[in-house]
């Protein structure tokens, strides 16, 4: 419960600032109660997940597969002050890491 409080403590004291902190944590570490907790005290939530080399069926579905290295989920997006929803053309990116530096998003429906 005390790491509840300094989550809810971090996320006052940033929308004060209007500043930005990014919180994150691996799921395996955590008790699921514990997680959806974090996931609902969240204004924007994202998962990435690594593309293991094996997977064939994905390699079908994707040009480019060869370059990926994983996914980036979007699951929720902060809305403040306003009733309209936000509507995203895409919610999973591809990752492809290029020359060790940068990493490129790419939406599904543009890698296909």
């Amino acid at each position: 419960m005390e790491m509840l409080s300094c989550i809810r403590s971090l996320k006052r004291f940033t929308r004060l600032s209007n500043s930005v902190s990014v919180v994150t944590f691996s799921p395996s570490l955590v008790s699921t109660s514990f997680s959806k907790r974090m996931q609902h005290l969240a204004d924007t939530l994202i998962s990435v997940k690594a593309i293991s080399d094996e997977d064939k069926e994905l390699a079908k579905l994707l040009t480019g597969y060869q370059d990926m290295v994983g996914f980036l989920s979007v699951h929720k997006v902060a809305r403040m002050n306003t009733q309209v929803p936000v509507v995203m053309e895409a919610t999973t990116f591809s990752m492809k890491l290029l020359k060790r530096r940068y990493i490129t998003l790419e939406s599904p429906s543009s890698s296909c």
